[in-house]
């Protein structure tokens, strides 16, 4: 920005003067960006309650106040620490000798120049007053007033001095500013904003998964500054600008002049107050069953899940194993209304002494649609703080200690009575920091105190994870049943269209009981797919959250797998990602962290697994994909998979190998075609070769069909790649012999007759065969088996030949012939040993005494001796 105002300078005093405004404004916003962002999380949500209104502010003076709201008002308490110093700098009073002062004064000394009548200033004043200055100046200047252009010289000295000053000198332009780009490796890039990136510099080295590109600054750590967009170039800055409209904002650039829209959709919900969930706790402690607990109730339509269930149940009851227990899935799998169901069942059995409820949930599933709810603890402060409410400690009370305390200690042992004390915390992910939170709870709980968890996913270890996936085919149909006869479509549901609503929903049953509700509104069932896709509030309550959370090597894994809907070979994927993925990067890790998300399933046939997205989560995907910057390259990606044929659950039985044939079939008429490259996919068929054998003969088949010296070569390497895996395989070593004669590589082929010969499978037919090919080589080519070695194998390979044809003859087989005597005879004679051509010339002319090339060898063999 100073680059342009240089150029300003050159112009005239008005471009300098309105450059130096731009400049002004610039400062302004990145500093309510800035505070903004070391707001803390609440229940109340402030910091989003600020971003609201600024993404919405069409004026300077509406950041102005945001300033002044962030250092004086109840969000002052929720700043980040580490942000102390910009608070005090602009909260704290300050006499003439002070920057704050004097850059205030010089915007002062401006001011007076257009409006000699405004308000003097005080003997000390505060640092944000430069901010509500700034506001006036620009709305006397740029705004509403019209100012004589003769003043702009005298203006823009003290401008300039007042926003330098202000520059230079407050601490938040002093702190580690960069733009970070996660790569598909999970590692950031930092690309510098200042000087000092140091603080940075970890996340260079270690993989982080949720980081998201943008703009950063660090306070106690790398905080993303939300409202500054820009890119890894750092050449431009945009910052909201009003204008707010429908599902955008402008964006504007004070470098370039430079307009883009932003999405609003992340400030669309209302600042006002909202509702608790219908899954709260209680406010206090009541008897329930026969412990005390502040369980809300069960929700109304459960369904049993009595697997599931049982196994809660047995692990909770277990009161020597398992302190922490970890229930974890999709949103809107029926986490919470399990962990209910089960823990009325413990509450009945008397064990524990209470059962404590904390709720994080800050969206309710409703039929009509997700509604955004009140969180009612996010910290371990706001848990310590509703369990001293609940339990009433006189210690706390008597303020003797810290709730905090109180229930670190009561963690490790129950203070309230002789049984000990189960915890149970709903929605965990939403959380502020979940992971230092369960390592606070993993580091106190001792049992037989007992720590039950529901959460979307699960970043920690050390606990007992049971999985939550989608009901049962006899599970939903029983809640197919309930709903649609409280909606009164029951017969509108046909058994086909029972079963599709089972499988396209994959049994999940917030997904079952929103389309039961689409058929209800449309008297008629409707096609399961159009009503997913037309639902986009609930697409974006069940993933955007695990989305957003997923890495980036994650991410691209399910935009491709969404891109397709498809049952596709794990290795499939792993193969063309590793083909259009720069970066050193493992898919399988990547397919995991899916997996772990509920965002896809494995299943697994033989040794082979196959990967499959449900279907509400793919039409959320396919959304993503749209407006993704990837999306080019998944494109690219998905026309490779398509190769391997579309298939559905049922397909699975049959393994991988049709699926890799049609893949290696449609690649040979792509290759034929000339629109594919052979050499271009080789690495990605290697990697599935490496994973599935066979495929190494079909790799060689396709190199064996453009038939030039170097893809024959890269053909046997290819057959020979298979047979190193220990595959002892006729048709492999028929190919090589066939590769190596086609190659004249005679040496390759001799060893390869050798080893064929030498499966017990092998026919004597293709044995003959052998010996006469290599009868071939000492008739026309004898320096071929002139060495040592080679010698060894035509050895080998007459005594093979010996053993199998003295059976067939003594067994009278017809198989053997007096021709296949001659043959081994010729072998012999070749070899030099006389004696044996003599014996199977005599066998072959008892064979058939007229017999060609047993008397031309008689007759040989006779004028030797």
């Amino acid at each position: 920005m100073w680059d342009r105002i240089e150029v300003a300078r050159q112009d005239s005093d008005t471009d300098l003067f309105f450059d130096l405004m731009y400049l002004g404004e610039m400062v302004t916003k990145t500093v309510a960006a800035g505070l903004v962002t070391a707001i803390s999380d609440d229940s109340d949500r402030s910091r989003y309650a600020q971003m609201y209104y600024l993404v919405r502010a069409d004026g300077i003076g509406d950041w102005s106040r945001s300033i002044d709201d962030l250092v004086t008002s109840k969000t002052l308490g929720l700043l980040s620490p580490q942000s102390t110093i910009e608070r005090q700098e602009l909260s704290q009073k300050v006499s003439s000798e002070v920057w704050q002062y004097q850059a205030t004064a010089a915007l002062h000394a401006c001011l007076l120049l257009v409006s000699p009548n405004a308000e003097m200033l005080e003997t000390k004043l505060r640092g944000k007053k430069w901010f509500s200055l700034f506001a006036e100046l620009r709305n006397t200047t740029r705004g509403h007033g019209a100012t004589i252009s003769y003043l702009y010289n005298q203006m823009c000295p003290y401008l300039e001095e007042s926003i330098r000053c202000f520059i230079e000198h407050f601490h938040l332009f002093k702190r580690s500013w960069a733009y970070l780009q996660c790569n598909l490796s999970g590692k950031a890039g930092i690309f510098r904003l200042t000087e000092d990136v140091v603080p940075f510099e970890p996340l260079r080295k270690t993989s982080t998964p949720f980081i998201q590109d943008g703009v950063y600054v660090c306070f106690d750590q790398p905080v993303r500054v939300e409202l500054i967009e820009s890119d890894r170039n750092t050449n431009d800055f945009f910052y909201p600008n009003g204008r707010f409209r429908g599902n955008r904002f402008e964006m504007l650039s004070y470098i370039t002049g430079n307009k883009s829209d932003g999405d609003a959709s992340p400030y669309m919900n209302p600042v006002t107050k909202l509702p608790n969930s219908d899954t709260q706790g209680l406010g206090e402690l009541d008897i329930q069953g026969e412990s005390f607990g502040n369980l809300p109730s069960m929700p109304d339509g459960y369904v049993q899940r009595q697997n599931l269930e049982n196994e809660v149940l047995e692990k909770i009851i277990n009161l020597d194993r398992y302190p922490i227990i970890t229930l974890v899935g999709r949103g809107g799998i029926g986490k919470t209304s399990l962990a209910l169901q089960v823990l009325y069942q413990v509450a009945a059995r008397g064990l524990f002494d209470a059962i404590v409820w904390f709720s994080a949930r800050d969206i309710d599933l409703l039929p009509e649609g997700p509604k955004p709810v009140r969180a009612n603890v996010l910290t371990q402060e706001d848990i310590a703080d509703e369990f001293a409410q609940l339990i009433k400690p006189s210690e706390v009370e008597s303020r003797t200690i810290k709730p905090i305390e109180y229930l670190s200690r009561s963690l490790g042992k129950s203070l309230v009575g002789d049984q000990p004390l189960l915890f149970v915390f709903d929605n965990f992910e939403t959380v502020r920091n979940p992971i230092e939170l369960y390592k606070w709870i993993d580091t106190y709980v001792r049992s037989p105190n007992k720590v039950l968890i529901t959460t979307r996913f699960r970043e920690f270890k050390a606990d007992y994870p049971i999985e939550v996936h989608g009901m049962t085919e006899t599970e939903s149909n029983q809640l197919i049943d309930l709903v649609s006869h409280q909606l009164g479509i029951h017969d509108l549901l046909t058994d086909e269209y029972r079963h599709n609503l089972y499988q396209e929903s994959d049994g999940h049953p917030y997904v079952i009981k929103v389309l039961l509700g689409e058929v209800a509104k449309c008297g008629k069932a409707v096609k399961i797919e159009r009503i997913v896709a037309s639902r986009d509030e609930i697409l974006d309550a069940l993933f955007e959250r695990t989305f957003s959370r997923l890495s980036k090597a994650a991410r691209r894994v399910f935009l491709t797998l969404s891109s397709w809907r498809s049952t596709l070979p794990k290795l499939a994927v792993e193969a063309l990602l590793l083909r259009s993925i720069p970066e050193r990067v493992d898919v399988g890790d990547a397919i995991e962290e899916l997996r772990r998300s509920s965002l896809l399933e494995t299943q697994i046939s033989g040794n082979d697994e196959f990967l499959i997205v449900p279907l509400v989560a793919s039409v959320f995907g396919k959304r993503k994909l749209a407006v993704s910057p990837e999306k080019l390259a998944v494109e690219a990606d998905t026309e490779y998979l398509q190769f391997f044929g579309a298939n559905q659950r049922s397909g699975i039985q049959h393994g991988i190998a049709p699926r890799v044939e049609r893949f290696f079939r449609n690649l040979e008429i792509k290759i034929s075609q000339g629109s594919i490259d052979l050499q271009d996919i080789s690495p990605v068929l290697e990697f599935i070769a490496r994973k599935y054998p066979p495929s190494w003969l079909m790799i060689a088949s396709l190199h064996e069909k453009i038939g030039t010296q170097l893809n024959l070569q890269k053909a046997k390497d290819a057959v020979r790649r298979y047979l190193e895996t220990g595959e002892n395989d006729r048709e492999a070593w028929q190919k090589l012999i066939r590769l190596c004669r086609a190659s004249n590589d005679w040496s390759g082929e001799i060893l390869a007759l050798l080893e064929l010969c030498e499966i017990p499978k092998t026919t004597f037919a293709e044995i003959s065969a052998s010996a006469n090919r290599f009868n071939l080589f000492f008739r026309e080519n004898h320096r071929l088996l002139d060495s040592e070695e080679k010698q060894i194998a035509a050895k080998q390979l007459a005594e093979i030949m010996a053993r199998r044809l003295d059976e067939l003859i003594d067994s009278q087989s017809d198989e053997a012939s007096a021709t296949d005597c001659s043959r081994l005879a010729w072998l012999y004679l070749g070899l030099k040993n006389n004696d044996r051509a003599r014996y199977f010339v005599d066998r072959g002319l008892k064979l058939t005494p007229n017999n060609d090339h047993c008397l031309k060898l008689d007759k040989k063999l006779k004028v030797q001796y």
